[in-house]
């Protein structure tokens, strides 16, 4: 799925939500191929996070909180993809998630 990814907003403070949260997304991306395929973005202040169950997960690190909307600029200016699907780290997703529920972003 070129020029489309995931984001998901967050701060180091909120760790502790990370590894639920990766588990109920990878449970809801439908196949293994379209968890395979979405790039996948989680924006930290400062600390790192790896996910075994997660593929393509990039860590973006802004720094110390300035204010929300200055961290979010800055994580999306170190985005390539053109087209995103924003989330909190306090989401869970509860439903399947089908590769046409994303179908629009080769329109």
């Amino acid at each position: 799925m070129p020029n489309f990814a995931i984001v998901i907003l967050s701060c180091d403070k909120y760790a502790d939500l990370w590894p639920g949260f990766f588990h109920q997304l990878s449970k809801t991306l439908n196949s293994e191929v379209l968890n395979a395929q979405l790039q996948k973005y989680l924006v930290t202040n400062h600390a790192n996070y790896q996910d075994a169950n997660t593929n393509n997960l990039q860590v973006i690190r802004v720094g110390d909180d300035q204010d929300w909307s200055t961290n979010v600029l800055i994580a999306l200016n170190r985005i390539s993809e053109k087209k995103i699907f924003v989330i909190l780290e306090d989401i869970f997703i509860s439903s399947q998630i089908d590769q046409q529920d994303f179908d629009f972003v080769y329109w």
